[in-house]
């Protein structure tokens, strides 16, 4: 765990709007303590390596999104289709922050709509999303798409997907059922 010499917070880019110090509040809400809510602020906006850093002038990280936004999304996975418990969210906040704290509720409908057919049923992916909170941001899938559309190499083939892998549920299914990928563990 980081040491508390300082906050986590770029304070100093957003002191006229005093929009940080309402955003604490709001994560903390999950039963975070406040240098966990504020390292979890940090993962989710890229403040971190600014913070490790040491605040680099040349470095301008960006501002997060208004309060009332994380706040609603947080609420949102508390009262919507989720209905996570602040332990749960908490779990989910520590784990991919960003995911959950910007639009959920998008991703929510997205990713179960793309998912391989074990996981589209609300429950299973409810289940999913607790053993594996990363699963929020799986919204793509290649195997749905066409290999015609897809561009051809040099060697003349078409290339072997759409490169969204961060986000496709074809690379990430077998690590989700503890598989292997190609005979590469993912």
């Amino acid at each position: 765990m980081l040491q508390r010499r300082r906050s986590l917070l770029p304070r100093a880019q957003a002191v006229q709007s005093n929009e940080l110090d309402d955003l604490l509040p709001a994560v903390r809400a999950t039963n975070m303590p406040e240098l966990e809510a504020e390292l979890a602020l940090a993962l989710a906006f890229n403040w971190k390596a600014w913070y490790q850093m040491n605040y680099p002038a040349y470095l301008k990280p960006g501002l997060p999104p208004h309060p009332n936004e994380v706040q609603d999304a947080l609420q949102w996975l508390q009262d919507g289709p989720l209905h996570l418990s602040p332990d749960e969210l908490r779990v989910a906040l520590e784990k991919c922050a960003q995911t959950y704290m910007t639009d959920p509720k998008s991703s929510y409908f997205a990713a179960p709509s793309t998912a391989p057919e074990q996981f589209r049923e609300p429950d299973a992916f409810r289940a999913l999303l607790l053993r594996e909170p990363h699963a929020l941001r799986l919204t793509y899938n290649c195997m749905d798409t066409d290999p015609d559309t897809r561009p051809i190499l040099a060697l003349g083939e078409a290339l072997p997907c759409d490169g969204q892998c961060r986000r496709c549920w074809r690379t990430h299914t077998p690590q989700l059922m503890g598989e292997v990928l190609n005979d590469v563990d993912v």
